[in-house]
């Protein structure tokens, strides 16, 4: 699967689209499972929707100017403390990024078998990009930094006291993450990263 990296303007528009129809699914599916889980927080501030304006974070959205990345507002989810058992919180976080790679998985089998007719054509371009955005969306969620999947799971196991810190911390992680995106050091960290998940999924369809 072809990666490109930069501004790509004749690419912009599908992976914009690629990037709303994400993180879309990945808050509306950690909205759904905090519900399931007893913790309505999200649900009630219209976060359980399909409609990716209630997800959209502006900042977020302005990394897809440098390639396959972006992401939501922080879905909420209620303290530790108010959830029923102590790895709901962890249950929560990770339904995101798994409904990610679910879809990333299965649109990958859909294009390994396209028609030749269809192969290399628009459709196949725009269904490339869902697939690699979805990806990409996995890969940043497992950074331990502000705002990702992975540090809302490590913060909730830090003690209280470490509050006022971690606030400090969290803003800089949004610096750190667009330094990693726009720099060739970041970008080849995620083309590596995506090159691994990718051997996983050839694999898993006995194509590698």
């Amino acid at each position: 699967m072809e990666w490109l990296n930069g501004i790509q303007l004749d690419s912009l528009l599908s992976r914009i689209v690629a990037l709303l129809v994400a993180i879309t699914l990945h808050d509306a599916a950690q909205a759904a499972a905090a519900s399931l889980l007893g913790d309505r927080t999200a649900r009630e501030q219209g976060r359980m929707t399909l409609n990716p304006l209630a997800h959209l974070s502006a900042i977020g959205l302005l990394p897809i100017l440098f390639g396959p990345f972006g992401w939501s507002k922080p879905v909420p989810v209620a303290p530790s403390g108010q959830l029923r058992r102590p790895w709901h919180a962890v249950a929560i976080y990770a339904s995101g990024p798994a409904v990610n790679l679910i879809v990333a998985v299965l649109l990958w089998g859909i294009e390994l078998h396209l028609p030749g007719a269809i192969s290399g054509g628009l459709f196949h371009s725009v269904l490339q990009w869902f697939i690699i955005v979805n990806m990409m969306l996995v890969l940043l969620h497992l950074l331990p930094f502000y705002p990702m999947d992975l540090w809302k799971i490590i913060r909730r196991g830090l003690p209280q006291a470490w509050e006022p810190k971690l606030n400090r911390q969290e803003r800089l992680g949004t610096a750190v993450l667009i330094a990693l995106i726009v720099t060739p050091f970041g970008q080849v960290l995620f083309m590596k990263g995506f090159n691994v998940l990718g051997n996983v999924v050839m694999q898993l369809y006995g194509a590698g």
